[in-house]
């Protein structure tokens, strides 16, 4: 019997599989447990509509965040923040501040584990920032001031 898995399955599937099992298996213990559904044309037309929305998602977030580093690239940011006569930052510049900035400027919202720092900014001064999500990666400036 044909199945779609609903949930991952240790050993057996990972989520939105479709997989062939024992009738007795599948009966009594996948879709006994609410761990899977009877493959039908219906469901598995469900699925495929399921599966090409994810994409065209993730497509757009591609799109989206291929259009940030466009814009990012080799562009100076101002970022202000308090420090010591020294020039040490009294707090760290954190990344949720890196993506407001962004936002402020460019109108476009990143995820914060998307931004990467090479090191800590603590300091004033020019940094550079990477932006990263997959393969694809920008890099830009900000002026600590």
């Amino acid at each position: 019997m044909k199945v779609i898995l609903l949930k991952d399955v240790i050993k057996v599937g990972n989520k939105d599989s479709v997989l062939d099992f024992a009738d007795g298996y599948a009966q009594n213990v996948l879709i006994a447990k609410g761990l899977a559904i009877k493959a039908t044309p219906h469901e598995l037309l469900k699925l495929e509509d399921k599966k090409r929305k994810l994409q065209n998602i993730k497509d757009e977030e591609n799109k989206i965040f291929n259009e940030l580093i466009l814009q990012l690239n080799k562009k100076v940011f101002d970022l202000h923040a308090k420090s010591n006569e020294k020039g040490h930052l009294f707090s760290a510049v954190k990344k949720i501040e890196i993506a407001k900035m962004i936002i402020e400027n460019i109108g476009i919202n990143i995820q914060e584990e998307n931004i990467i720092f090479p090191q800590p900014i603590k300091e004033l001064g020019l940094h550079s920032v990477v932006v990263k999500k997959g393969d694809r990666e920008g890099e830009f400036k900000i002026n600590v001031i």
